[in-house]
């Protein structure tokens, strides 16, 4: 392959690795009783939330579903390494 396949290739196994990686943050806690969720989806845009036991926790919101799982982690004390 030449050098651009091979970027492409490389790209396409680590945006893979992330997502199982990103799944695995998600399951976690999930298994807490949280859950992210799409809570909103306006204009192009979309609105991340979260909840504990399927009870809203905070109204707030993120543009993206890594930023809610991120905060989340972050406010619980949880590595995500």
């Amino acid at each position: 392959m030449g050098r651009a396949a091979d970027r492409t290739a490389r790209r396409k196994a680590e945006a893979i690795e992330w997502r199982k990686q990103f799944d695995q943050r998600k399951e976690s806690l999930k298994n807490q009783g949280y859950e992210v969720y799409l809570s909103s989806k306006a204009h192009g845009e979309e609105g991340w939330s979260y909840r504990k036991d399927g009870k809203l926790i905070e109204g707030l919101a993120w543009e993206s579903e890594n930023g809610a799982v991120s905060y989340l982690e972050e406010k619980l004390k949880i590595s995500n390494q």
